[in-house]
C-alpha cells in the first residue's frame, strides 16, 4: 500500500516483454498508487518504436502522423522535400502555412506537427517520408470546432469510416467528412447516410464538418474473446507461463484491476499474453 503501481506485458506471439517507457496507462478510477480494497479501472497500452511512411503524390495530399515523434519540427520532417524542391506548400486547418516566400526563404507559420491535426501538403513530385516513434496511445480524443476541421487518423489499422464517425452521426453533430480525393460521408436525400470513403487509412487526414463543438474518440479494437472465471466449479483463467506470482494462498486486503481493451502495438491481447502488476 502506498507504492506506485507498475505494469509489464508479455506478448506470447512475439515472445516480447514490455515495461517502463513502452507502457502507458489511462486510469478511469484509481490514481496509480496501491491502496487496500480499491478497484482500479484503466486502459493499458504497450508498444515499441516503429516506423510510419507517408507517401506523397503530385498535387494535394491530406496527411497525418500516428507516431509520437522525438522531432516534431515541420521543417525537419519535410527537409528532404524542401531540399529536392518538390515541396510547394503545407497548410493546416486554420490556414497557417509552411511555404517558400520570395526574398525570404522558407517560412514555417505552422510550428510543430501535432498528432491530432491533419495537414494539406502540395508537392510537384512523388516522394516518401519515413518517421520513427511510438504509436499514438488509444483511446485518443480529438476536439472538433463548429465548422470545418482537418483531423488526423491516429490509429495503426484501417477502420470503416462510418464506424469511426457513428457517434457524431448519432448525436446529430456530423455534417460531412471528405478525404483527399473528394470522396465523402454525408446525408443524401432519400438514401440516408452514405459512405463513399470506405475505410479510414493510417497516415491520411480527413476534413470534418460539424454543427457544434464536439469531440471524436478513436479507440477501435477488433472483437476479442472474453475469459471468465467460474469460482464454484474451480475453473480458473489459464495460469501464467512468463511472469511468476510472489504470493501463495488467497492473499489479504485484495485490490481489483479491470482493464478496458488492453493493447500491444495497437492490437488487443490474445491467448497466452500476460499482464504483470507489481
Amino acid at each position: 500500500t502506498g507504492s506506485n503501481i507498475l505494469f509489464k506485458l508479455w506478448d506470447n506471439e512475439t515472445q516480447t516483454e514490455y515495461n517502463g517507457a513502452c507502457i502507458q496507462t489511462y486510469y478511469q478510477n484509481g490514481n496509480g498508487i496501491f491502496t487496500q480494497g480499491l478497484t482500479y479501472n484503466l486502459n493499458l497500452n504497450a508498444a515499441v518504436l516503429g516506423n510510419q511512411t507517408l507517401s506523397l503524390i503530385p498535387g494535394w495530399n491530406k496527411v497525418s502522423i500516428n507516431r509520437i515523434l522525438s522531432e516534431n519540427d515541420m521543417m525537419t520532417i519535410f527537409a528532404s522535400q524542401i531540399a529536392s524542391n518538390s515541396l510547394i506548400k503545407i497548410i493546416n486547418e486554420s490556414g497557417s502555412s509552411l511555404e517558400n516566400v520570395n526574398t525570404i526563404g522558407w517560412i514555417n507559420n505552422i510550428g510543430n506537427i501535432g498528432n491530432s491535426e491533419g495537414y494539406l501538403v502540395k508537392v510537384n513530385a512523388a516522394s516518401e517520408i519515413n518517421l520513427n516513434g511510438y504509436p499514438v496511445f488509444l483511446p485518443y480524443d480529438i476536439q472538433l470546432q463548429n465548422g470545418w476541421n482537418v483531423i488526423s487518423y491516429p490509429e495503426q489499422v484501417t477502420v470503416n469510416a462510418m464506424t469511426a464517425f457513428q457517434n457524431l452521426i448519432n448525436s446529430g453533430t456530423l455534417v460531412k467528412v471528405t478525404d483527399e480525393t473528394g470522396n465523402s460521408i454525408e446525408m443524401v436525400n432519400n438514401q440516408g447516410w452514405v459512405n463513399n470513403i470506405g475505410n479510414l487509412i493510417p497516415g491520411k487526414a480527413y476534413s470534418v464538418r460539424v454543427n457544434a463543438d464536439t469531440c471524436i474518440t478513436f479507440n477501435y479494437a477488433p472483437p476479442t474473446t472474453v475469459y471468465t472465471q467460474n469460482i464454484d466449479s474451480g475453473n480458473r483463467i489459464t495460469p501464467e507461463t512468463h511472469f511468476n506470482t510472489i504470493w501463495a494462498g488467497n492473499g489479504y486486503q485484495h485490490m481489483n484491476f479491470h482493464f478496458t481493451r488492453p493493447r500491444i502495438n495497437g492490437q488487443p491481447l490474445s491467448n497466452g499474453d500476460e499482464i504483470a502488476i507489481f
